[in-house]
Order: C-alpha cells, then sequence, then structure tokens
C-alpha cells in the first residue's frame, strides 16, 4: 500500500474537532487558561507536556482523554463539571428520546 493511501485512510478514521461540542471544550479549556493568567508554556511544564501539546488541544488538533481533562482542569482551577455542562448546552439536541438507562452502582 502506498504513502499516500495509507495517510489516506488514517485521515478518514479520525473523528471531526469541529462540531459544536469540540469547539465549545476548546473555546472553554483556553478560556480558562487565560483567566487563570497560565500561559501555554507553564500548563505544559506543569502537566509535563510540550507547550504545542496545549496548542493542538486548543486549536483542534489534538484531543484529550478524560483523565487528561481533569489533569488540566486541576492546574488550570476549574471543575470540569462545569466544563460538561457548558458542553452539553452547546451540543445540539436531536429529535429522538432516548430512554435513560441506570448506572451500575460503585
Amino acid at each position: 500500500m502506498s504513502k499516500e493511501k495509507t495517510e489516506e485512510i488514517k485521515q478518514s478514521r479520525q473523528k471531526p474537532l469541529r462540531t459544536p461540542g469540540h469547539i465549545a471544550v476548546r473555546k472553554y479549556l483556553k478560556e480558562a487558561r487565560q483567566y487563570a493568567g497560565i500561559t501555554q508554556e507553564s500548563l505544559a511544564a506543569r502537566l509535563g507536556w510540550r507547550q504545542g501539546d496545549v496548542s493542538k488541544v486548543e486549536i483542534g488538533e489534538r484531543r484529550l482523554d478524560v483523565v487528561e481533562l481533569i489533569q488540566v482542569a486541576r492546574e488550570v482551577g476549574f471543575d470540569p463539571c462545569d466544563l460538561v455542562n457548558a458542553v452539553d448546552k452547546a451540543v445540539p439536541k436531536s429529535g429522538k428520546k432516548r430512554q435513560a438507562r441506570k448506572r451500575p452502582a460503585p
């Protein structure tokens, strides 16, 4: 398989980071960091990342997993639940009713 075809397949598997929810996450993270007076360089150092990693998250080239999100929230000083609520408001509601599922007890 050619290098070009491999790259094309790889890119087709990537999920877009331009949805309203992803845009809301990026905006919240950047604004929270700036409000706290923390530079990308400083946040990266606190997290053990490179400055470019923080930048990629903020411009939508890199996703955060849940654990990373909690780490960023702690370093920046916001409650991750506030971020989830902000994103929930930004994500368009579908017309479908979903039946609530019971969560297993911890």
